[in-house]
């Protein structure tokens, strides 16, 4: 979803997020995360590299910290695929940040997705 949407607004650009867990076998590198190991994700989270992180599931996800004055200048907005404590944590960093929840169709599809993720229900 987050790839049609900045296919349909040219000054979008997606933050690609890093990841502590193993890519999938369609993730590819660089492009639908970048995966590093714990010790180099907790230097970044030492450093103050991430504008939100979490774990979920023995895994950590950040977002990294993006040089907003430069996208600014250049007319450039950034869209992150993210979880709502992390949408909090992003609202607390960035003045007047646009919110957009999306919800699955139905709390059946809801249970397969986190199923299929390792979430034990």
């Amino acid at each position: 979803m987050v790839r049609e949407v900045i296919q349909q607004l040219p000054g979008l650009r997606f933050s690609v997020s890093f990841t502590t867990r193993l890519p999938r076998p369609d993730e590819k590198e660089g492009e639908d995360y970048h995966f590093v190991s714990h010790s180099v994700f907790q230097k970044m989270v030492d450093k103050n590299e991430f504008l939100e992180w979490a774990e979920v599931l023995g895994n950590r996800y950040g977002s990294p910290r993006p040089d907003l004055k430069k996208m600014e200048i250049e007319g450039v907005d950034l869209i992150l695929d993210i979880d709502t404590q992390g949408a909090k944590k992003v609202a607390k960093e960035i003045a007047q940040p646009v919110l957009i929840y999306l919800l699955p169709p139905s709390l059946r599809v809801l249970k397969e997705r986190l199923i299929n993720r390792g979430w034990t229900l």
